[in-house]
């Protein structure tokens, strides 16, 4: 009985090492920075609210932090791994957008940190109604979700998106399943 529980326990652990540890529907070409001791921080002004931010960490792309935003929005959302760990390669964020209806435009841009420090930030999406003008950096599509990132040349440990919609009338809920570097 012991041989078994250890041979079961044993073939367990080699598949979730093969899973990149956030194997729950995660997008072939995105690996989580969250888990662990992961840490997820936001600011929101008056037309905004975030909910259930710590969705964004959890390495889990089932679950998803939710953003509410309106007419005048802006606000950011920062993952940080847990301590030890740093990433290289293109950062971003996964994320379920709607579309931008009712005029107005919407941006989103990424910046990396380490230790606390700004390393890099670059636009990597924006949205215009009435425009073909969408601008999308390092984009990736997943079915009805998309990454959206910056290339980087420098290490970081969290990753922030800052987030502006500006006119228009449209009420929109963002989800962010998790802050990811593409593989």
């Amino acid at each position: 009985m012991r041989e078994t529980f250890l041979i079961g326990a044993g073939i367990a652990t080699l598949l979730l090492a093969g899973c990149k540890g956030d194997g729950d529907d995660a997008p072939p070409f995105c690996q989580a920075i969250g888990g662990g001791g992961a840490v997820a921080t936001e600011t929101c002004d008056a037309n905004c609210n975030q909910e259930h931010i710590g969705a964004s960490v959890d390495a889990n792309f089932r679950s998803y932090a939710t953003i509410g935003v309106s007419v005048q929005s802006q606000g950011t959302l920062r993952g940080t791994a847990q301590d030890g760990l740093v990433f290289t390669g293109p950062a971003g964020v996964y994320v379920h957008k709607p579309p931008l209806v009712n005029g107005g435009s919407f941006d989103l841009t990424i910046t990396t940190y380490l230790d606390g420090v700004p390393q890099e930030t670059q636009l990597a999406y924006n949205e215009s109604v009435g425009s073909d003008n969408t601008f999308c950096n390092y984009c990736g599509e997943d079915g009805p979700n998309n990454f959206y990132g910056i290339p980087t040349n420098l290490p970081f440990d969290a990753i922030e998106m800052s987030y502006t919609q500006a006119a228009g009338t449209q009420y929109r809920e963002i989800r962010v399943f998790e802050f990811c570097v593409l593989d």
